[in-house]
């Protein structure tokens, strides 16, 4: 078993004539994406290797023609594809990750303020950020006009209202499109 197949470097994407190898166990440093860079070089095939220890990966260029015998260089180093490592779990739905986010801090208000939460303040900031430019009086392009504030102020808050809704969209005028 080679150093690389150990390391566990991965193919972390490929397009045509390009493939991003990335590092995703053990430590990374430039020396060891450098020998992994030397050995990549070292393929007939490789035309282009750049190695970016910010992200701990190795970029290699080669001609389109080549990518089948690219590709079994790389299976021989012992370098997978992604989707077929264990080592690393599937990629999370950034849309949870983001409720999770807000969940969290909607907590974290909850216990420093009690009886508040984001479904109350998030309706109320917009709502204040709307009378303090109506009483302001200047229309300057750079801000959002009051009407604009009031408007999605009264939308957040009864959008975030808990309570029985209908799916959105359905019988809305204009879906006949």
């Amino acid at each position: 078993m080679s150093d690389f197949q150990t390391r566990g470097p991965v193919i972390a994407s490929a397009t045509t004539g390009r493939i991003r190898l990335r590092v995703l166990r053990g430590p990374r440093t430039s020396a060891e994406l450098a020998a992994l860079a030397q050995t990549l070089e070292s393929f007939p095939e490789v035309v282009d290797v750049k190695p970016r220890p910010h992200s701990a990966s190795v970029v290699i260029g080669f001609d389109s023609r080549d990518t089948a015998t690219v590709e079994a260089h790389l299976h021989g180093l012992g370098i997978s594809n992604k989707r077929q490592s264990a080592a690393e779990p599937p990629p999370r739905d950034p849309a949870a990750t983001i409720r999770d986010a807000a969940t969290a801090i909607d907590r974290a208000v909850g216990n420093r303020v009690p009886g508040a939460n984001l479904r109350l303040l998030v309706p109320l900031t917009l709502g204040l950020l709307s009378l303090r430019q109506l009483v302001r009086g200047d229309d300057r392009l750079s801000d959002a006009p009051w009407y604009l504030l009031a408007m999605y102020a009264a939308d957040s808050f009864s959008r975030l209202q808990p309570g029985p809704s209908s799916p959105r969209g359905a019988g809305d005028a204009g879906d006949d499109v």
